[in-house]
C-alpha cells in the first residue's frame, strides 16, 4: 500500500490536530535554523538572483509551515539592507501529499502577508506562495527551477509500507510489531532498509533535475547514530504503540484483526461533494466554459506558434468542482494536437490554479492523481511534464512574478466584486438599497453609481496586475456574466438577485428575519455592459482587445432542446437554479443571517424561480473577451 494515499497529518485546529501538536517538529526546525540560514546566505552571495525560488517539501499545515520561510526571508532581507541593495522577489512553493490540509494552510496566508508588510515596510518586494500537492518521491517541479529546497521531519516517512513483510504462505513476518522491533526478523529490517534506499535515491535524483546549478538543499529528518536498527534510539515509541494495540486485541477477542484493516477506507474523506456543494451544482459555469471553448483554443493556437518549451498557464477563480481542470485539459489537448501535427516535442506545462484562500483546495488537490493518470493514458509516453500548483489569493492584485505567465484564463468570476461597494448608506446610517440585495428596479441612483465604480476599480486592478505578470504577446481569455444594454437595471441581469430579495422579504413579513438585517445585506455582484468592459481595457492600455463575443445561456441550460425550445419540468429547474445559487452564496448568507434560515430561503427562492420560468425562458448574457499583452 502506498503511504501517500492515506498518510497526512490530522487536519483542522482541534485538540488532536497537527496544528496543536507539532512542538517536537518546531524544536527540530529551531535546532536546524543556523544551517538553513548559512546555506541560504551562501547561495545568495554566490548567485544574487533577482527572484529566489524556494520549496518546502512536506510542509504540512501547522504553525511550523511558514516558520522556515519567514526565517529565510528575514535573513535575505537583512543581508540586502546591510549591503544596500533591494530585496529579491520570493517565489515559495509549499509541498505535501494530496491529502494534506491545504485549506487550513492557505487560510493562514493573508495574516502572513500582512505580517511581512508590517515588518519589512513598503520597500519589500513581493512574496508569491503556491501549494504543490504530490509526493516528493518523484518529480514536482520543472527542470532547473529552484534555488533552495528545505524539508524537515518528513524524509523518515517512506513512500510505502515495505513489500515482502509476509511469507509466501501469507504469514505475517512482523507479528506483534508495527515497525522494526526487537522481535522483528532480519528480513523485516532488510525490507525497510531497501525501501528507504529506493525512496531516498528517487528523492535525490528528482531534486537534482529541479534545482539550478549551485542551488542548496537542507534536510532534517529523524535518524540514528547506531548502525543497529534495533537500538533504542529510534523505535521505542513504535514499540509502545504496538503494545497498546496488542493490549486492545487481548481485551476484546472480537476486535477485527488489525493487520487486515484497509487503511484507505478508514481515512476516506467526503470533502466538498455534498448535495449543496459547488462541485455538485456547477452546471452553469460548465456550460459557459463549453461555449467559450473555441475562443480559448484560438488564443492557444496563436500563442503556441511561438513554440515555447515551457508553457505557463493560470486559471483564476478556479473553484474546486469538476470544471476546475476542464479548461486545463482542453488547453493541453489543443497544444498536443498542434505539436503532433508539426512533429514537435511536447512542451512542459506549468499550471497555476488560483482562488481565494477560503476555497476548498483540499477537494481540488485530491482530484489531481486522477487527472495525471488520465493524461498519461490519453497522451502516451512522449507527452511532456505537467506540474500543477495552487495559488491562494485575490486576483484583484498581484499573484505571480514579473512576466511569468503565457496564458491566463478566468471564467464566471469577474462579475464578482472584491467587496460590497461602499457608500450604500446615508451619513445617518439609512440603507440606500432598502428592499434589494443588489441593483434592483427600485435601487437609488447612488447604488448604481457605487456598483459601477467598484467594478471599474476592480477590473482596472485586475488588468494592471495581469499586465505585469504576462509575457509580451501572452494571451488572456475571460468569460463573465454581463449585459448588452447600457442600463444597469436591465431585465437581462436583474431577476436572479431580485427573486432572492423577494424570498427574504417574505421571510421578513412572516417575522422569520429582521428587516434591518435584509436592508444591510448586499451582494458584491455586477454584470458589466460590453461598453464598460471595452472602455476599461482601452483605459488601462496594456492589452490589445481581440474578439469580444456574446452568448446567452438559460438559467437552466438543460431546459433548451436543440432548437432552443423550452422543454423541462419548471419546478425541477427552479430548484436546480436555487441549488446553484446556494452553492455560491451560502457562506455569505450564513455569515450575515445565520444557518437556520438557509434551507427555507432557497426552497422559497426555487419556487419563485420556477414561477418566473413558467412565464419566460430567462437567460444569462455572457461576455467572452480575448486579449493580447502589448509589448
Amino acid at each position: 500500500m502506498e503511504v501517500q494515499q492515506v498518510l497526512h497529518m490530522t487536519a483542522g485546529a482541534g485538540d488532536t490536530s497537527y496544528v496543536n501538536n507539532s512542538s517536537l517538529q518546531r524544536t527540530a526546525i529551531d535546532k536546524a535554523k543556523p544551517i538553513v540560514i548559512n546555506a541560504i546566505l551562501d547561495l545568495f552571495k554566490a548567485a544574487s538572483p533577482e527572484m529566489l525560488s524556494i520549496a518546502d517539501l512536506g510542509c504540512s499545515s501547522g504553525p511550523n509551515t511558514l516558520l522556515v520561510i519567514s526565517e529565510i526571508i528575514n535573513a535575505i532581507d537583512g543581508r540586502c539592507r546591510d549591503i544596500g541593495r533591494s530585496s529579491p522577489e520570493f517565489r515559495v512553493f509549499l509541498n505535501d501529499l494530496y491529502s494534506n490540509d491545504f485549506n487550513t494552510l492557505f487560510r493562514s496566508l493573508p495574516s502572513f502577508h500582512e505580517k511581512l508588510r508590517k515588518e519589512r515596510g513598503n520597500g519589500f518586494r513581493p512574496c508569491y506562495l503556491a501549494g504543490v500537492p504530490g509526493s516528493f518521491y518523484g518529480r514536482l517541479f520543472p527542470d532547473s527551477s529552484l534555488h533552495f529546497i528545505h524539508s524537515a521531519a518528513s524524509l523518515h516517512w517512506l513512500f510505502q509500507v515495505p513489500p515482502l513483510l509476509e511469507s509466501e504462505n501469507g504469514i505475517t513476518l512482523n507479528k506483534g510489531n508495527v515497525y522494526i522491533g526487537k522481535s522483528s526478523p532480519p528480513l523485516v529490517f532488510k525490507a525497510y532498509l531497501e525501501q528507504f534506499q529506493r525512496d531516498f535515491s528517487l528523492f535525490l535524483s528528482s531534486r537534482s533535475r529541479e534545482m539550478v546549478a549551485g542551488g542548496r538543499m537542507v534536510l532534517a529528518l529523524l535518524g540514528r547514530r547506531s548502525h543497529d536498527p534495533y537500538s533504542g534510539e529510534c523505535g521505542v515509541h513504535w514499540g509502545l504503540l504496538a503494545q497498546s494495540l496488542n493490549d486492545m486485541v487481548s481485551q476484546n477477542e472480537n476486535l477485527r484483526r488489525i493487520e487486515d484493516m484497509d487503511v484507505e477506507h478508514v481515512f476516506h474523506m467526503n470533502g466538498g461533494d455534498g448535495e449543496a456543494s459547488y462541485a455538485q451544482n456547477s452546471f452553469l459555469p460548465k456550460t459557459a466554459i463549453q461555449k467559450a471553448k473555441h475562443a480559448v483554443e484560438k488564443a492557444i493556437q496563436e500563442l503556441y506558434c511561438t513554440f515555447p518549451d515551457s508553457l505557463s498557464i493560470a486559471d483564476l477563480g478556479c473553484s474546486s468542482g469538476p470544471n476546475t481542470l476542464l479548461v486545463i485539459s482542453e488547453i493541453i489537448d489543443t497544444v498536443d494536437g498542434i505539436r503532433l501535427h508539426l512533429r514537435r516535442p511536447s512542451p512542459e506545462f506549468r499550471v497555476f490554479l488560483n482562488d481565494l484562500p477560503s476555497n476548498d483546495f483540499n477537494n481540488l488537490f485530491r482530484s489531481l492523481p486522477g487527472f495525471y493518470e488520465k493524461l498519461k493514458k490519453e497522451k502516451g509516453d512522449d507527452f511532456g511534464s505537467c506540474y500543477v500548483a495552487g495559488v491562494p489569493g485575490s486576483f484583484y492584485g498581484r499573484l505571480f512574478p514579473y512576466r511569468s505567465l503565457h496564458f491566463v484564463h478566468s471564467s464566471y468570476c469577474l462579475h464578482w466584486l472584491s467587496r460590497v461597494p461602499p457608500l450604500l448608506e446615508t451619513e445617518n446610517g439609512i440603507a440606500l438599497n432598502k428592499g434589494n440585495i443588489c441593483m434592483g428596479k427600485s435601487s437609488h441612483p447612488l447604488v448604481f453609481k457605487a456598483y459601477s465604480e467598484q467594478f471599474n476599480g476592480d477590473f482596472s486592478l485586475f488588468l494592471s496586475s495581469r499586465s505585469v505578470e504576462i509575457v509580451e504577446g501572452g494571451k488572456m481569455v475571460i468569460t463573465l456574466v454581463g449585459r448588452t444594454s447600457p442600463d444597469p437595471c436591465s431585465e437581462e441581469c436583474r431577476y436572479v438577485a431580485e427573486l432572492l430579495a423577494l424570498a427574504l422579504d417574505d421571510m421578513v413579513s412572516e417575522g422569520m428575519v429582521e428587516e434591518a438585517k435584509v436592508d444591510s445585506f448586499n451582494v458584491p455582484y455586477y454584470p458589466p455592459s460590453i461598453g464598460e468592459v471595452k472602455a476599461a481595457i482601452e483605459r488601462e492600455g496594456s492589452f490589445d482587445l481581440g474578439e469580444l463575443e456574446i452568448f446567452k445561456v438559460s438559467w437552466d441550460p438543460s431546459m433548451d432542446d436543440d432548437n432552443g425550445n423550452f422543454v423541462c419540468d419548471k419546478y425541477a429547474s427552479g430548484m436546480k437554479v436555487a441549488k446553484f445559487l446556494r452553492s455560491v452564496l451560502e457562506p455569505m448568507l450564513v455569515s450575515h443571517f445565520g444557518k437556520a434560515i438557509i434551507d427555507d430561503l432557497f426552497q422559497r427562492y426555487g419556487k419563485k424561480v420556477a414561477d418566473h420560468m413558467s412565464k419566460e425562458n430567462p437567460k444569462h448574457v455572457n461576455l467572452v473577451v480575448s486579449m493580447t499583452k502589448r509589448g
